[in-house]
């Protein structure tokens, strides 16, 4: 619903002012409320939210009037009327569209550099191959319970959508709750959100208000279909979350709020973390991926748009007749034959491309330029083999960039983490009353609901246990290299390895760490007391084949 309503309100906010901003000091949520009415819900900070937003939807110039011919923009339903009827309604064809600039005018071919960008940086981050792993130092219950709530929440993918919101407006906020035993991670859209912190440095949360206008369809008493703006809100505070009753926004007043559902998690913290993409000192928004290519994207834009429509004409030549000869009306197109005077001249002027050939020139040097100041590198198109040392090196200043947004949203995902945990252990261990069937009051703990553990039991044998929580460490997070090694890396990493112990320079365990990622070993300690249980079965099975070799040979005597 949140999705729907950047254009929604983008459109009527070109009718009013924008106000002032949110005053210093602690505010309670119907401070902040009262304070953005006049703006339609949205502060200014969250207007620029907004338009940084739309950019990675693919909508930033939605609300241009204009085609990039000039000619008025129809919207989908205004298109399909034009090509059923054939016929161009009045005021479709702007005559004084070519006094507008270019620049205010909608590209025809958009290229939507910032989509790409952002989600190449998701990938980094949050791709199946490439999210990390969580441990627990020193405790592998409290681990294996921790790694089992992010797969049953879907962690990892609900990161990737924080991530989105991250990547192109420079922040995002991620959330969880509890629901009938099973934890459900909530990425907000990070416009709607208002938050107050206990603390601006670390942004620890006092309470967090998620709250937007959306479009809804109503029936008058005509019964004609119409648009009406209502207001979504949630309040999400260190003893409950609250969710409100939709309402409509009526005529600029606070509405008379009504309860829909009310938890009471007295938890004693906001189980909602707030994460900078980049970090930036002095403001609660961090840097977004495309920071600064903004105008470079939107010449890339033009280029594009005035390449397609030179193309489009070339497609459609303009007749020309050379002739003194009188003449009747002139059928185009090559599907007419034009009959001449003997002295007379008829030809196709066709534009010859060259201009087109030069802006696509333009369009891939400002597309590097766009990709080197965000230090962003696309998948290499290059078939050759390289190995994974030559990749790294190519894509270097990519990787720096993406390991400084591994500390930001690794350290927002510990913090998420370790409050999932103390509020599981909680509703695990904190008795509640509650009602039976008959209305009797009875005292209970909650229960959580996990997929099941796979642990050996005392005789070593592989079986299934319920996740408990540890008497717990430190939450870290390991994080996998970004490119994998091929064949040929794995090769030359294990003869290097293997030349090095032989020759006496490195151990065993030097050794193994050294070939460990080319196969995606993680605890190196583990695969060498395996490699020593193996060696020790195999001699034991050595030394009861040749006993039993000997005593066959014996009874044959």
């Amino acid at each position: 619903m949140a999705g729907s309503t950047g254009s929604f309100l983008q459109g009527i906010l070109n009718k009013v002012a924008n106000g002032a901003g949110q005053s210093p000091g602690p505010m309670t949520p119907q401070d902040t409320a009262a304070a953005r009415i006049a703006r339609l819900g949205m502060t200014p900070r969250q207007q620029e939210l907004n338009e940084l937003w739309t950019r990675y939807m693919c909508g930033q110039y939605e609300n241009r009037k204009l085609d990039w011919d000039g000619s008025e923009h129809p919207d989908p339903v205004g298109r399909e009327m034009i090509a059923q009827q054939a016929v161009m309604p009045p005021g479709f064809i702007d005559k004084g569209g070519q006094l507008i600039p270019v620049k205010f005018r909608r590209p025809s071919a958009p290229y939507h550099m910032t989509k790409v960008i952002v989600n190449r940086f998701t990938g980094l981050l949050f791709s199946d191959r490439r999210h990390p792993q969580l441990n627990v130092q020193g405790d592998e219950e409290t681990e294996a319970f921790v790694r089992a709530l992010a797969e049953q929440g879907a962690l990892w993918s609900e990161m990737a959508a924080a991530r989105g919101y991250g990547g192109s407006t420079g922040t995002c906020c991620i959330g969880f709750k509890f629901i009938d035993g099973k934890i459900q991670f909530d990425a907000f859209d990070i416009r709607w959100c208002n938050p107050e912190f206990k603390n601006r440095d670390t942004f620890e949360m006092k309470w967090l208000e998620i709250r937007y206008q959306f479009p809804k369809e109503r029936r008058d008493e005509t019964g004609t279909w119409r648009i009406e703006p209502w207001w979504y809100r949630r309040i999400i505070t260190e003893t409950r979350d609250t969710l409100y009753k939709e309402c409509p926004v009526g005529d600029g007043e606070e509405p008379k709020w009504a309860i829909e559902t009310e938890v009471e998690h007295d938890l004693g913290f906001c189980p909602v973390v707030w994460i900078q993409n980049e970090k930036l000192k002095g403001t609660i928004d961090g840097i977004p991926d495309c920071h600064g290519t903004f105008d470079m994207q939107f010449a890339i834009d033009a280029l594009l748009s005035q390449g397609v429509k030179g193309i489009l004409a070339t497609e459609d030549p303009t007749a020309v007749v050379s002739t003194d000869a009188t003449m009747a009306e002139v059928n185009l197109g090559s599907n007419n034959v034009l009959k001449l005077p003997k002295d007379g001249n008829g030809k196709f002027l066709e534009i010859s491309g060259v201009g087109f050939e030069v802006a696509m020139k333009w369009i891939l040097q400002l597309r590097d330029m766009v990709l080197e100041q965000a230090q962003c590198v696309l998948e290499d198109t290059d078939k050759q083999a390289k190995t994974a040392t030559e990749v790294s090196a190519r894509k270097s200043a990519m990787y720096e960039r993406a390991d400084k947004m591994r500390e930001q949203y690794g350290k927002g995902i510990a913090s998420l983490m370790e409050m999932a945990v103390k509020a599981a252990k909680k509703i695990t261990t904190t008795p509640k009353t509650i009602k039976d069937e008959n209305g009797e009051e009875h005292s209970a703990t909650g229960s959580l609901v996990l997929p099941k553990r796979q642990k050996k039991d005392q005789n070593g044998k592989i079986a299934e246990a319920d996740h408990v929580i540890g008497p717990g460490g430190v939450l870290s997070l390991k994080w996998p290299p970004y490119e994998y090694p091929n064949t040929q890396d794995t090769l030359l990493s294990t003869q290097a390895a293997s030349t090095a112990k032989e020759s006496g320079l490195i151990d065993a365990e030097h050794a193994s760490k050294h070939v460990a990622p080319n196969f995606g070993v993680e605890d190196v300690g583990a695969m060498m007391e395996k490699i020593k249980t193996e060696a020790k079965q195999r001699q034991n099975e050595g030394d009861q084949a040749m006993m039993e070799s000997m005593r066959s040979s014996m009874r044959t005597q």
